[in-house]
């Protein structure tokens, strides 16, 4: 279920997934596996262990020479997720809305010990000046060391954009715990949807674009809009401090318990 796609495996029977990232209409298309969803995400995230974490850097604004005033957006898509297309629709946000600055900390190393940075970079910058915008707008953020470090990052911006059509799921809580407004964009495979799957269980389903023009679109409303940002901030926290399924370990594990349970029975009465 961990996987992204099909695993395309004789010997693998079921593909777990949930009804909030596998569209009903052609889901089961996509898998050699038989489709069996959750009613709720198809994930959990316990981080019960995040009390021994304590903050290794503080930051600011003002060291980072970002003015109180900019609309910084920011993202920690990896770098393998952040494609031309994605790269070019950050670039085209910031160039619409301005005093604005994009903020990205994509060389996880959980994902790999080392990235063509200078390469990145320099296509980075291409980018930038195709539409027209300093390359100061743009600054990249070393890896940091935990999660509270990260969120310490976070704080400093506005509006967090996820990558796509590969959207993110684990990157996402730390945003969406920070309460910042988060823009995704889903089309119909389960991996461009599994960002606004959390989105859709918070019943916040406005900040899900369908199209890299909506996408740009609402990225660029909430950016020019504080009252916007404010009340979609607000609505994050109403729903996030009610302990989302997403975060709680004790249902989820119930619902898959009966998951298990329900496959079971059909395994034995297939077999009889």
């Amino acid at each position: 279920m961990n996987s992204p796609v099909t695993t395309g495996m004789r010997h693998i029977d079921r593909y777990i997934s949930s009804k909030l990232t596998d569209s009903e209409t052609n889901a089961k298309e996509h898998y050699t596996e038989k489709l069996v969803t959750l009613d709720g995400p198809d994930q959990c995230f316990d981080f019960g262990t995040e009390k021994e974490l304590s903050v290794t850097t503080t930051i600011s604004r003002k060291e980072l020479n970002i003015d109180e005033n900019t609309v910084v957006y920011i993202s920690g898509a990896n770098f393998y997720k952040i494609i031309p297309e994605v790269e070019a629709t950050w670039v085209q946000i910031i160039a619409q809305v301005p005093n604005s600055m994009l903020l990205l900390y994509p060389f996880n190393p959980n994902w790999a010990p080392t990235y063509p940075i200078e390469a990145f970079q320099e296509r980075f910058s291409a980018t930038l000046s195709k539409y027209g915008v300093s390359e100061k707008r743009l600054l990249f953020l070393n890896a940091l060391p935990n999660r509270a470090d990260i969120k310490e990052y976070l704080k400093l911006a506005n509006i967090y954009l996820d990558a796509y059509p590969f959207s993110g799921m684990t990157s996402l809580i730390d945003p969406l715990q920070i309460c910042l407004p988060t823009v995704v964009m889903q089309k119909e495979s389960a991996r461009s949807r599994r960002g606004a799957s959390l989105l859709r269980y918070l019943e916040i389903p406005e900040l899900i674009a369908d199209s890299e023009d909506s996408y740009i679109q609402l990225a660029v409303n909430l950016g020019n809009n504080y009252d916007l940002r404010a009340a979609y901030r607000d609505r994050i926290e109403t729903k996030m401090q009610a302990n989302p399924q997403f975060l709680d370990s004790r249902y989820y594990s119930t619902q898959m318990g009966y998951l298990f349970q329900k496959v079971f029975q059909e395994y034995l009465a297939s077999d009889n």
